[in-house]
């Protein structure tokens, strides 16, 4: 079901094997658009524990709760990001545009069809997958493409979103890269609310600035990540 290979620094990194995948995909817990192989060799130790805190908020969800707004979630509401890149860049193919003009044409059709009644609001994203993924339309075009998405759409009954982007951040990003973040978010229209799950308060505080500075300060609401205990967690992320 999963193979260990040693990495150079001499840790074990354990992976899902093929019988594995096999068995997740008969299951229905995943689907084929999401799998993306590589070999183990291939896989950078820093991506590793960028993986496991998400894993591990992911738990943290699945068996207490993701913060006030969110609360317990299901695993059949989580959009990885392999998922939402995929339908964005699915788009993108179709479509012989710049990614902000994309953005705005996706976001105007689905808002149109809803809003006519064409299409009921719950199956916006569905048709128009490509909205998970936000854009600054207004400054640099560039996309950000959310650590992982909690769909509940099928709540959804009218513009006002119900769904969440969720970002967890183990090691922190420069200011540039913090502004591009949230001015994307700013241009937003599909998430409530932008969930952050944290080890440092130091950097919470420099994310919370941020969205305040880019407008979106009360869009945004951060979460201690927490061990397999239920509390903060304080130690290496390999310990996960």
């Amino acid at each position: 079901m999963v193979n260990g290979t040693t990495l150079f620094d001499g840790r074990t990194l354990w992976t899902l094997g093929k019988n594995g995948l096999k068995r997740l995909l008969d299951e229905g817990n995943l689907e084929p658009f999401e799998v993306v192989s590589l070999k183990a060799s291939d896989i950078n130790p820093i991506y590793v524990k960028h993986t496991l805190s998400i894993n591990q908020a992911i738990l943290t969800g699945l068996y207490s709760s993701l913060g006030s707004s969110v609360g317990r979630i299901e695993l059949a509401e989580v959009l990885s990001e392999t998922a939402i890149e995929r339908a964005f860049m699915d788009v993108v193919k179709q479509r012989s545009a710049d990614q902000a003009v994309m953005a705005v044409s996706v976001l105007r059709d689905a808002y149109r069809a809803a809003e006519a009644g064409k299409v009921a609001w719950s199956e916006v994203a569905t048709l128009y997958p490509s909205l998970w993924v936000p854009v600054d339309i207004k400054g640099t075009g560039k996309t950000h493409r959310p650590d992982f998405v909690i769909n509940r759409e099928h709540l959804r009954t009218s513009a006002e979103p119900v769904s969440f982007a969720v970002e967890v951040e183990i090691s922190g990003k420069s200011p540039k890269e913090l502004r591009q973040v949230m001015a994307a978010y700013a241009q937003d229209r599909q998430f409530k609310k932008i969930i952050y799950v944290m080890k440092s308060e130091a950097f919470a505080r420099k994310v919370h600035q941020a969205a305040k500075d880019a407008g979106i300060g009360s869009k945004v609401e951060f979460v201690k990540l927490l061990d397999r205990e239920g509390q903060p967690f304080t130690g290496k992320m390999w310990r996960l």
